[in-house]
Order: C-alpha cells, then structure tokens, then sequence
C-alpha cells in the first residue's frame, strides 16, 4: 500500500517565525509542510496574508529551507457575506505557493445555500487553477452546513465534481459531537477524502486539550483500519494546535505564549512515530 509523504501543519509553530519553523521542521525530517491561515486560530490574522506579494515570498522562504507546501489550511465562514471571494484568494495564493488543496468549514447551517452558492463560485477559479477546495468538519458546537461524515459525503456526491473534496478532521469531530466515534463517523466519507487532519485531544476539566496523537480519545487502529480498503489514500497532515485548547462548546481559547519548540518537537515526533507504525502495520 502506497502512502504520500506525511505532511505537518504549521498551526503547531503559531507564534514562533516562520524561518525558526521550517528549520525545526527540517532538522525532524519533515520535507512536506501545511500552511496555516486560520481566522481565530492563528494569533496573528489578516486577509493580506493571501496577497500575491506574500505567496511568493512564503513560496521562496519554503524552498530556502528545503521543503514544499502540499496543502493550505484557510478555516472560515465560507457562507459569509463576499465568501466566495474569500475562497478566490485563498486558492489563489495557494497555488502561488505550490499547494494542491485548500482546506476551509462551511459555515453555519442556517446560511447552508450561500455557502454553497460562494462554493460554486470558487470551483470556477479551482478549476483554471487546477487547486482542490477540500472541505472540512467544524469543531464547535454551532450546527453547521456540513457536521460530519454523512452530511460531506452528501455535499461533495451533490456537487459532483472532481476538485470538491473533503479533508476530514477526526479531531475537530470530538468537540463538534462528543460521545460519538470519529472512526465510524468518517466511513461515508470516506470515498471523498483528499486528506485526513491527524490530531487528537483529550478531556480536560470542562473542556478539551491537544495531545500528541495516541494520547487523547482517537482510536487510531480503527481509523487507519478504515482507511486500509481505498484504492487511493488521504494526504495525512499531523495538526497539533500547541497554543490553544477547547472550552466544553468547543470554542477556541488562545494561550497567551507560544509553546516552545523543543516541546513542539516532542509531540511531533511521537505522533509521527505512530503514524509511522500504523502505515507498517497495514503494509505487513
């Protein structure tokens, strides 16, 4: 069974420079990397970010260090108004830097036909770009357009069309559903799957922190296990959010300091290690 290159998201850097990250990376033997633009996510945010300017010099700093951008993850109400241009710019600077998909939510379920209406709009320019709009499961509680596997397998077998995929987030399904099993909740959607966000969280008093992958509720055995069948499998990107954890509705709350980087290292490492032994085990 082939697997692409395991890709890690910069969302774990947040609040260190980029430079410091890349090299971080690099010395851990990660050459493929996922940016990461995230509207309250992120402790620093602007749409300028998205300029064309910026995606050429991210473009030359990645390839200064050594490493290359598979994907962009861009979360934000896309069922807000001007989302459709929102998403343009997104994909545009995408495949200004290299990147083959960007990653982005919804919205709320009460504006389901706008964000539809901005996702047609954005397929258009996908498809000059030749960029995938991979569409992901939400975290917080807010009753959404797309939820779970279900409603994404309904969504991306609705819009028909070959560069509308979904990037499924097991753990951003803990917080949005607790209780319910993400290894099951992605089976419809799994024919759809152009990538797979590997994190993991635990309970933690009234709400939830990230850990390294293995440490929290996933059951990796079962996801990877549902995976094994497909003629083609997801690009797998470790995403631990190091600066922030999630109230009990699944809301952001953004530490105030950056973890350090040995520590980043630390997580990073044992969550590859078990990826690393998931893909062995399913080659055996």
């Amino acid at each position: 069974m082939r697997w692409a290159p395991l890709s890690v998201s910069m969302v774990a850097y947040d609040g260190h420079p980029m430079d410091a990250a890349l090299a971080s990376l690099a010395a851990l033997g990660i050459d493929v990397v996922e940016l990461a633009y995230i509207e309250g996510y992120s402790a620093t945010f602007d749409e300028a970010l998205f300029s064309p300017a910026n995606a050429r010099a991210v473009r030359a700093t990645l390839a200064d260090a050594g490493l290359t951008c598979r994907a962009v993850s861009a979360h934000f109400d896309m069922s807000r108004a001007g989302g459709g241009d929102a998403l343009c710019r997104r994909l545009e600077f995408a495949g200004e830097v290299g990147a083959q998909m960007v990653a982005t939510v919804s919205g709320p379920a009460v504006r389901r036909d706008a964000f539809l209406d901005h996702l047609a709009q954005a397929t258009k320019l996908a498809e000059q770009l030749g960029v995938t709009i991979a569409l992901e499961n939400p975290a917080d509680d807010v009753d959404a357009a797309l939820n779970d596997g279900a409603d994404a397998a309904q969504i991306a077998a609705a819009v028909d069309h070959p560069l509308v995929r979904i990037n499924y987030d097991p753990g951003n399904f803990l917080t949005h559903r607790p209780g319910q099993a993400a290894h099951v909740d992605i089976e419809p959607a799994l024919p759809y799957c152009i990538g797979l966000h590997l994190k993991d969280l635990r309970q933690e008093g009234e709400g939830w922190v990230h850990t390294a992958l293995g440490d929290g509720s996933i059951m990796w055995d079962e996801m990877f296990d549902r995976m094994a069948p497909l003629a083609a499998q997801p690009l797998l990107s470790i995403e631990i959010p190091t600066r922030m954890r999630r109230d009990s509705r699944g809301k952001i709350v953004l530490q105030a300091e950056p973890m350090p980087l040995a520590q980043i290292e630390t997580l990073l490492m044992r969550s590859k290690a078990l990826v690393d032994a998931q893909i062995a085990r399913l080659n055996e």
